[in-house]
């Protein structure tokens, strides 16, 4: 005769009921703080989402800079010694503009060429600023060229040429407001060139421009470039 199984199916949903009934508060409170929890959890991934897709708005509306570059021949005397850059707007709309400048005469001798031991002398007066343009839409904003500065140039380039090699650097700071009243800063190295450069970069040239002597450009002769290499340390 077979054994009667003493498990009854009857018997355990009836104490498993009964365990329910008497943690009905707690498993109430357990499954409120899941849903809390994930509740929580989407907003917080809601909130992201937004601020992510604010940011791309924002980048997608702020101006896109790109500085052009033209050399110019004087018909007096049939030299190219007259450089422009045209600052051009291809992005958003923009307001409170401005443009800070810093040139500097750079000469180093050719036996300290490969060590980069470079004098950087501040001088005023290379760059002649001209706002020409509108700034409501994209498009040229600004004008700024070397007032036929060139001229000087070449000739100092000349006459240090057999000792070492002669340029001009501009360091230019863009400031403006976007679309949504944010300040921003942008920085640029104007040369033969241009090339966007960090702040860190910018600043570090801002120190040395400020704590140098500064000479006027159109007054600047070979033998101050050479006394102002012998009397001023490295930079």
């Amino acid at each position: 005769m077979a054994r009667r199984s003493s498990f009854s199916f009857r018997s355990f949903f009836v104490g498993f009921r009964k365990v329910l009934n008497d943690n009905k508060i707690f498993f109430e409170v357990i499954v409120a703080g899941l849903l809390s929890w994930m509740a929580i959890t989407v907003s917080m991934q809601a909130n992201k989402i937004a601020e992510r897709q604010t940011l791309i708005m924002e980048q997608e509306n702020l101006p896109q800079w790109e500085l052009w570059m033209q050399q110019n021949k004087d018909p007096q005397t049939g030299n190219y010694d007259l450089s422009t850059w045209t600052v051009v707007n291809k992005g958003g709309k923009f307001s409170d503009f401005a443009m800070t400048d810093l040139t500097f005469v750079t000469y180093s001798k050719y036996s300290d060429y490969e060590s980069r031991d470079l004098i950087r002398i501040p001088v005023y007066g290379y760059l002649a600023w001209r706002r020409i343009h509108s700034m409501d839409t994209e498009g040229p904003i600004y004008t700024v060229d070397n007032d036929h500065n060139g001229a000087l140039e070449y000739k100092l380039h000349e006459e240090l040429r057999a000792q070492g090699i002669l340029d001009v650097d501009t360091y230019v700071k863009i400031t403006y407001d976007d679309i949504f009243d944010k300040p921003h800063e942008d920085y640029y190295k104007l040369s033969i060139g241009t090339e966007r450069i960090t702040k860190s970069e910018y600043l570090r040239m801002d120190s040395i421009h400020f704590y140098n002597k500064r000479l006027m450009f159109r007054a600047l002769t070979k033998e101050q470039v050479l006394n102002y290499k012998n009397a001023t340390s490295k930079n």
